[in-house]
């Protein structure tokens, strides 16, 4: 059975990447004539600056001025564990993964406890079919009390398990997320999937009727619903999903394998 699982678009979480095209600063940031930084804090802000105008010319697709950034960034401050992230990201969109990896690497080593760069190293890996090692680098972004979406991080490691056929570990990292939110779309469609696949099905019914309250309802949602109830074998139900994918998706190839009874 082709999988269930709807991809979020891939989230790259660097704070304060440039939205409008970035400008280049030759000066120090401004400084309160009251507040007086340190020679290390001054520093900091200014490979914190060239960084951040590298990730927004990464977002951008302008890789080479990226790279120079980045070059700036750690000829201030060689141990600014965030360049060596977006160095990663950059060299990774290059295609030069031997690169990449030993960046992420070196940031991981000037800061390991750092969720969000343990969230871009999981992305990589996943990427490069590297997934169990994925999976152990999204848990640990996880378990960073300072990061912002641990939720994403685990439904980022329940889909690089699925990938592997990591069943019993997608399940678990998508009750993790419904721990913090019963409502979550994601892990909600992600159990149903998860148990469909292991012939857990009255499991699957009951996370998939979570999901029909979600506007519109996915057609891939409709569909998984729909072999839900033909392995239950409760054709009524099957039929009521069909008649939904055929209303709302007409064209859909969801809508096509539904109407044939092809589930696997």
């Amino acid at each position: 059975m082709n999988r269930f699982i709807v991809y979020a678009s891939v989230f790259i979480a660097i704070t304060g990447c440039a939205q409008t095209q970035p400008q280049r600063v030759n000066t120090a940031p401004e400084l309160s004539n009251t507040v007086k930084q340190t020679e290390s804090e001054l520093l900091t802000s200014r490979a914190k600056a060239a960084t951040e105008l590298a990730a927004g010319w990464f977002q951008q697709g302008q890789y080479a001025t990226a790279l120079e950034e980045l070059e700036n960034a750690t000829k201030v401050l060689p141990t600014y564990a965030p360049a060596y992230g977006i160095y990663g990201l950059v060299h990774h969109a290059l295609k030069e993964d031997t690169k990449a990896d030993a960046y992420f690497k070196r940031a991981l080593e000037i800061n390991p406890n750092n969720g969000e760069l343990r969230n871009n190293y999981g992305w990589f890996l996943c990427r490069v079919s590297r997934e169990a090692e994925s999976v152990e680098q999204f848990e640990k972004a996880a378990a960073d009390p300072l990061y912002k979406t641990p939720d994403l991080a685990m439904q980022y490691a329940a889909q690089c398990a699925t990938r592997i056929g990591k069943m019993a570990v997608a399940e678990n990292a998508y009750r993790r997320i419904l721990a913090n939110d019963r409502t979550s779309f994601i892990a909600n469609f992600g159990l149903a999937e998860t148990t469909y696949r292991v012939g857990r099905f009255n499991d699957a019914r009951a996370h998939i009727r979570n999901v029909l309250g979600a506007q519109p309802v996915p057609a891939a949602a409709l569909y998984l619903g729909a072999c839900i109830e033909n392995r239950l074998g409760d054709r009524a139900a099957e039929s009521s999903y069909v008649s939904q994918l055929k209303n709302r998706y007409p064209g859909a190839t969801e809508t096509a394998r539904a109407q044939n009874g092809d589930c696997d």
